[in-house]
């Protein structure tokens, strides 16, 4: 047997990196796809009623739909988010039994039970009894001001 016979499936070099570029873009761009997890930067805070977050110290929230994530103490996490009509907070904190929420896709998902909720943290899957709690965040000089009264209506 000579060694053509047991090539005859062998691709050239630059076939190979053609394709391996191919599919290495397949993957990436499934990254993005809605249902799968974002990773978000995480800022730690001191649990005050007020929390002051620099702007400049997270440029993704430069752009609309950038997030961060705050820890805040004993309250848990909040998201901050720019939306199209300025700053919001949303919290972290799965209705269902107190876990903590991540991005999924255009909205978030609970680890723990499979609750999920929309863009804005309303539940629209699982077993959350309610909407995620939000907060107000106002921006002045560079600076976010998350304010962690849970505002009604949510």
């Amino acid at each position: 047997m000579s060694n053509d016979s047991c090539n005859t499936q062998a691709i050239h070099r630059r076939q190979f990196m053609t394709n391996a570029t191919r599919d290495l873009g397949c993957l990436v761009g499934l990254g993005v796809l809605p249902g799968c997890t974002v990773p978000v930067r995480t800022v730690r805070v001191p649990a005050k009623s007020v929390v002051t977050i620099p702007i400049e110290r997270y440029p993704e929230l430069e752009r609309p739909g950038g997030m961060v994530k705050v820890l805040v103490g004993r309250l848990g996490a909040v998201f901050v988010r720019r939306g199209s009509e300025g700053f919001e907070g949303i919290s972290a904190v799965c209705t269902h039994q107190g876990c903590i929420v991540d991005p999924a896709g255009r909205g978030f998902r609970c680890p723990c039970h499979g609750s999920s909720y929309d863009h804005d943290g309303i539940n629209v899957g699982g077993p959350a009894p309610a909407p995620l709690s939000r907060f107000r965040v106002t921006s002045t000089d560079g600076l976010l001001r998350l304010h962690l009264k849970v505002q009604s209506g949510a």
